[in-house]
């Protein structure tokens, strides 16, 4: 982050959000099937929350960059918002997504906790939804990120961030879990589920086929 030109850098909250789906092709569909429909009968809508790591702004093709192939994220920004105006609040760290996972997940700026990270104590996204009858999950990188708030969530997973950058197919073991607990029953309730990818932080290794 901390290479990022001033411009970047200050649209990098709004690239989390429209740059998402590193490798969820397989998993978008589900949200139109039974799991899609149990919530559609319940009167909520399933929330399905997407975050990159370290991805440019620009670095989709639905935002205007004619080099970039990216058909998925494309179809979502079509079809959903992007936030083309969005602004990094500021650090108490080095690694910028260290606060701005934290205050995503608490609805707070970082000026309004001490330490490193948020309280889980204080009204949060996992705890909030699941009052409101929500099933959550989690799965992602360990790094820089929420740790005391995400343990709040029904199911918490964590990635080996190194591991899962070099094994050549980043994101599957994050999409391939979320399918599988998709396919489960879970009461009608319908899910909040946050999947926050390790990629495509450095390093980045393609697999060999």
């Amino acid at each position: 982050m901390d290479r990022m030109n001033p411009r970047v850098r200050r649209q990098w909250a709004g690239a989390a959000f429209r740059a998402a789906l590193v490798a969820a092709a397989g998993l978008v569909p589900w949200l139109a099937g039974t799991a899609g429909a149990a919530a559609a009968e319940a009167g909520r809508p399933n929330v399905l929350f997407l975050l990159t790591d370290d991805q440019r702004a620009d670095a989709i093709g639905a935002m205007g960059n004619p080099a970039i192939k990216t058909p998925v994220m494309d179809s979502l920004a079509r079809r959903g918002l992007a936030f083309r105006n969005a602004y990094v609040l500021g650090s108490n760290v080095p690694a910028v997504c260290t606060p701005s996972r934290n205050m995503i997940m608490s609805g707070r700026a970082y000026f309004r906790w001490q330490g490193l990270y948020a309280s889980p104590d204080q009204p949060n996204f996992p705890v909030t939804l699941e009052n409101a009858g929500y099933v959550t999950y989690h799965y992602g990188k360990k790094g820089n990120t929420a740790i005391l708030i995400q343990e709040k969530f029904n199911t918490n997973k964590y990635l080996q961030d190194d591991a899962d950058r070099e094994d050549g197919e980043p994101g599957k073991a994050i999409v391939d879990d979320a399918i599988a607990f998709l396919k489960e029953k879970h009461g009608g309730r319908p899910f909040f589920m946050y999947l926050a990818f390790s990629n495509p932080h450095d390093p980045r290794v393609a697999a060999q086929k």
